[in-house]
């Protein structure tokens, strides 16, 4: 009987520590506006976004913003559970300062190919500030936390970084993040794990004429700087390199009718997907959304609802990323 316990304690020890794999994730695009273009946004002027992905917009703004963002996506007749995106505000001080808090979900995978869903916010306060005509900056800083399969791992400091260049019609938008180091202690009951989730940066350009509003952006991702550590096992796999992988571009267009409270929105966006295995899935997205400015005050006081599909299953193909749809509901207002 003791060698039957002996044997199935060693049984269960095995299954834990050897089947066990990388859990993926890729990078969430956390706002509606945004999303509708298939991007993160850090080279547009769009005020509930920009808190976000690009507070540095932000330091003209002399209206407090307040706005959150919804989440779920469906996958080959799975559909996921309706997860917060994003939450914030933005507090002028005056017409070339200001500060808020936010939290953000900054990476996510909602289907694994094991059994672990993964999602990691990063919360921040930041402060905005206009150097000149043309510059802005911002800064901030605060806690980050990783969900994985149920379990919270320790908290992490994740700094962000942004800077914007206006002149005429001409945007150009930057923007950098650590998320951080996270400790998982009691994973999946038995488990440690140690993990490292890679850094990444986003460059993007627009230019407005009347109404249309034309927008490209690119994407790394450090992939070569995370890790994944169980029970002081790197569980890391290989990843394969290749641009696809490591950089993401998009493509977007917005339109904003005359007179009217709607814009309209559309983009695609190419680049790769880590799977478990570490391999490169490639993957192709197309997007569309719209905006609906519910109300506007002569005081320029405001409400908008926002919403975004981007969608992985019109542009897959075989050995390619699995065909996933996410859907973004996002509501702000100025005041």
């Amino acid at each position: 009987m003791r060698l039957k316990n002996i044997l199935f304690l060693s049984l269960v020890l095995n299954t834990s520590l050897f089947s066990q794999k990388f859990g993926p994730y890729d990078l969430s695009l956390p706002h509606a506006a945004s999303a509708g273009m298939a991007s993160l946004g850090v080279g547009i002027h769009e005020p509930n976004s920009n808190l976000y992905t690009n507070p540095a917009l932000l330091s003209s703004n002399t209206k407090r913003i307040v706005d959150g963002s919804l989440g779920v996506s469906t996958n080959q007749g799975k559909e996921s559970s309706l997860k917060p995106l994003t939450a914030g505000f933005y507090i002028p001080i005056d017409e070339k300062y200001g500060w808020g808090i936010t939290g953000k979900q900054t990476f996510y995978q909602n289907f694994p190919g094991g059994y672990d869903t993964m999602s990691m916010y990063a919360f921040s306060i930041f402060w905005s500030y206009k150097f000149s005509e043309n510059w802005n900056g911002s800064v901030g800083v605060g806690p980050s936390v990783v969900l994985r399969g149920g379990y919270n791992s320790s908290y992490s400091l994740s700094p962000t970084v942004s800077l914007s260049y206006k002149n005429g019609n001409h945007l150009l938008g930057f923007s950098a993040q650590s998320p951080g180091k996270f400790r998982l202690e009691g994973y999946r009951g038995v488990d440690n794990l140690r993990e490292r989730l890679p850094e990444f940066a986003a460059f993007g350009y627009s230019y407005k004429k009347g109404q249309t509003l034309i927008y490209s952006e690119i994407r790394k991702i450090f992939w070569e700087k995370s890790s994944f550590e169980l029970n002081d096992v790197n569980s890391k796999p290989n990843l394969e390199r290749g641009l696809g992988a490591e950089v993401k571009l998009s493509l977007g267009l917005e339109y904003s009718f005359k007179e009217s409270p709607f814009q309209i929105r559309t983009g695609i966006e190419t680049g790769g997907f880590y799977d478990e295995k570490g391999v490169n899935r490639r993957a192709g997205g197309i997007s569309a959304g719209v905006s609906w400015k519910i109300f506007k005050t002569k005081e320029e006081d405001s409400l908008s609802l926002h919403f975004a599909v981007l969608n992985y299953s019109i542009l897959s193909r075989s050995g390619g990323r699995l065909p996933e749809s996410l859907f973004y509901l996002s509501l702000g207002y100025l005041f």
